[in-house]
């Protein structure tokens, strides 16, 4: 007995022992793959050298769009201009290039999310005349991203390309110049600039001090059309307590993003915010209006974007990591903005209130996030198509203008359409 009992441990041990080392190699392999994934999206080669070329840009719902040729296609496809993300490539444009991509195995998509775990290397890239090889980049399934799908065929352009050289970008004349030497550049010894620093990628990070003692260090974005904007659940409930009559309080739908989007009907508590001061490296600006939003977790995130950077000439030297504004016109910095109590959007082929000012007439008269709009201005807003929907996203198609003092709305409201007329109105004067 004792024999067969001996013989039973050691088959049970070999079998322990087969299962941990298929478990350990499984585990291994599946790290192997995320260091390929992260080793690949940060590959791009520089193949230009001794140039100075200048591109222009579209600048579309506070979005850059560029132009730019893939792989010795002579067909321009446009990209979004990104330093927050890596180079990410459309499924739909991966399938009409005929480009193949990696699918690590055991490394499953999230279905909520538009990134997928896949990745492959562009042979080649040209934008504005500058060679690139070797771009590392992610893909994403676009049948996620909404009307996001109105801005760019490509994907995105991110930062593995943008390190690889230095790039000046101009709001006021839409244009981009991109050259391998920064003293090309002209009046940059006169600019003033702000260091920055790095985290987890290559994106620039900027530590910015607000009110003189609240510090949070904010992602410089491109690929965000806002201005100033922080999530942070504990920030949110330290300004919502401080009783402060510099702040506005409203609820909107979550934006979309290429992280997947939200469903109709849910929504932020969100805050503008009237600051006394915000201060990076040698700039100081007062007044500024930033957003800040509750998070349902202890995460915290703050982004700089589009909205602000469009008052500067910016040049981004990512070789010693530093960041030029030369001011072009500041007096457009948001300090008020011009309300009706309610924003819209179009979304799956309607108009949908995605933004609701509390104690507006908007609040007041009950409408709500999710509520359908079928008429502005008397003008008929439901059954969009998707070309309707797109012109609308790219700000092409404008029912209203911010100098109407009022608007006429007919809205959807348990069933019945229900008219209403907000007047615009501002807040912090």
């Amino acid at each position: 007995m004792s024999f067969l009992k001996n013989k039973y441990v050691k088959i049970s041990l070999i079998i322990v022992g087969s299962l941990a080392l298929i478990i350990g190699g499984f585990t291994a392999y599946i790290y192997y793959q995320i260091y390929q994934i992260k080793s690949t999206i940060k590959s791009c080669e520089l193949v230009s050298s001794d140039f100075s070329e200048k591109m222009s840009f579209s600048y579309v719902n506070n979005v850059i769009l560029v132009k730019a040729r893939v792989n010795n296609n002579p067909t321009e496809y446009e990209f979004v201009l990104d330093t927050g993300a890596p180079t990410v490539i459309s499924q739909s444009f991966l399938d009409k290039l005929n480009l193949n991509y990696k699918a690590p195995f055991g490394m499953s998509a999230d279905s909520n999310k538009a990134i997928k775990p896949s990745f492959l290397k562009l042979d080649q890239l040209e934008l504005g005349g500058v060679k690139f090889e070797d771009v590392g980049a992610l893909v994403m399934d676009d049948s996620k991203l909404g009307s996001l799908n109105c801005l760019a065929e490509g994907g995105i352009i991110g930062y593995n390309v943008l390190q690889s050289s230095v790039f000046q970008i101009n709001y006021q004349d839409s244009t981009i110049l991109l050259t391998d030497d920064i003293n090309k550049l002209d009046n940059l010894d006169t600019t003033l600039y702000a260091n920055y620093n790095t985290k987890i990628q290559e994106t620039p990070v900027l530590n910015i001090i607000i009110n003189d003692t609240i510090n949070f260090d904010f992602t410089f974005d491109t690929g965000y059309n806002g201005s100033i904007k922080i999530e942070s659940h504990q920030f949110y409930n330290k300004i919502l307590n401080l009783n402060n009559q510099k702040i506005a309080k409203f609820k909107r739908s979550p934006p979309i993003t290429i992280a997947g989007e939200q469903p109709v009907g849910s929504f932020l508590n969100e805050l503008h915010v009237k600051t006394d001061n915000f201060a990076f490296g040698p700039f100081s600006y007062n007044d500024l209006l930033i957003n800040v939003i509750d998070r349902d977790d202890d995460e915290s995130k703050a982004l700089i974007g589009n909205k602000f950077f469009e008052n500067f000439i910016i040049t981004l030297d990512y070789s010693k990591k530093r960041l030029y504004f030369q001011p072009i016109s500041e007096n457009k910095l948001v300090r008020t903005k011009s309300v009706l109590g309610l924003v819209y959007s179009a979304v799956d082929n309607k108009m949908i209130v995605n933004t609701i000012y509390d104690g507006s007439k908007a609040d007041e008269y009950g409408i709500r996030v999710g509520d359908e709009i079928t008429s502005i201005n008397d003008i008929n807003v439901s059954n969009l198509s998707e070309e309707d929907v797109c012109k609308i996203f790219r700000k092409e198609i404008n029912y209203s203008s911010k100098r109407d003092d009022q608007i006429n709305f007919v809205i959807l409201k348990n069933g019945e359409l229900k008219p209403f007329k907000l007047e615009r109105f501002k807040i912090f004067e």
